[in-house]
């Protein structure tokens, strides 16, 4: 927000933002991969495991050039921040989800709420306005002969962003459908929302 309307203050904080997106990256590979194995899957099974590893990686690889070269173009800012901003807010529902007291029932009208918001966000950014701004974007990349190196790596990353998008929605949709069917003092425990999109059986189930 402190960028809007200042297209070179805005290509300086997509810098920033990509930097600590690299280092989110790197982090969030390790945890997956130590946890798929040591602790023996995650949500979404290998499939969601392999589409991120690719993700991440290619995320890695090419977001440093695109901002090298197209740091200041409004599609790939908005692009940028739109996923910053869905990701941020889903952090933000998460959170508070987990602090919701399930056993009453303004505790279930507000785990609904945050539930049916983190998926509004989630659709907005991740589905509705990531696809058209992709297309975008490739074109611009297109009409620079002198960038064409980034077309396909650049279409790659898109397209596997593109498949998390869709795990990371379906995800956050099946989560509000849960919580919508939730009657309070029905079995289910406090920290639902932490529970809800993992795979993993409790220490009771084991």
């Amino acid at each position: 927000l402190a960028g809007v309307g200042n297209a070179h203050a805005m290509g300086k904080l997509a810098i920033v933002g990509v930097l600590v997106e690299v280092g989110y990256d790197l982090w969030d590979c390790v945890l997956s991969w130590h946890r798929h194995l040591r602790q023996g899957g995650l949500p979404g099974g290998r499939v969601a495991l392999v589409i991120l590893t690719l993700h991440h990686q290619l995320s890695i690889t090419i977001a440093l050039p695109m901002n090298r070269h197209f740091g200041s173009d409004a599609h790939y800012l908005r692009l940028a921040f739109g996923l910053a901003a869905a990701g941020g807010l889903g952090l933000l529902a998460s959170n508070c989800g987990q602090l919701v007291d399930t056993r009453t029932a303004s505790g279930v009208r507000r785990l609904r709420a945050l539930s049916t918001f983190d998926a509004a966000i989630t659709l907005a950014a991740r589905v509705v306005d990531y696809a058209p701004q992709c297309a975008r974007f490739v074109r611009t990349v297109g009409s620079h002969p002198e960038n064409r190196w980034l077309l396909w790596p650049g279409i790659a990353a898109l397209g596997c962003m593109g498949l998390f998008n869709v795990f990371l929605t379906l995800i956050a949709c099946g989560r509000m459908v849960k919580y919508c069917r939730m009657r309070p003092g029905n079995g289910v425990p406090v920290d639902a929302w932490s529970r809800a999109s993992a795979s993993l059986p409790s220490g009771k189930e084991q």
